[in-house]
């Protein structure tokens, strides 16, 4: 759960500081469900270029995708921003050193980097198992 609040509020300072302190929260959960979405499509996709096994997430129904996608920004709501509990996590950890917001905002980008690199490269692989190169 720590993990997920430090998240959360490095994303929230990062929207924060790009112009959108209104509604910086709101963004921060939605980013956070989306890389997750993205880090479980990459999983999906290691799975197959390991093992040859498809997990073909396309056969269900768009309404159960959406469901789980709100789902998770849902519970992410409850757990991090419903009765300004945000603002308990930007309390918590406004005293970090400047070292470590750096740290913490060098690791956040590069999270964020790398789970969409890691996916587009996992497609790569699957392109190349598919045309029988792997």
């Amino acid at each position: 759960m720590r993990i997920l609040r430090y998240s959360f509020y490095r994303i929230y300072q990062l929207l924060k500081s790009a112009g959108n302190e209104d509604v910086a929260e709101y963004f921060a959960i939605t980013l956070m469900s989306v890389l997750i979405g993205l880090n479980t499509f990459t999983l999906f996709s290691i799975v197959y270029i390991v093992t040859g096994v498809s997990v073909d997430i396309s056969k269900a129904p768009q309404l159960i995708s959406g469901l789980l996608f709100f789902g998770l920004l849902i519970l992410f709501y409850i757990l991090l921003v419903r009765k300004n509990k945000h603002l308990e996590i930007v309390k918590e950890y406004e005293q970090e050193t400047s070292k470590k917001k750096i740290i913490g905002t060098a690791l956040t980008i590069s999270y964020i980097l790398i789970s969409i690199g890691l996916l587009m490269f996992c497609m790569y692989l699957m392109m190349q198992r598919n045309r029988g190169l792997i």
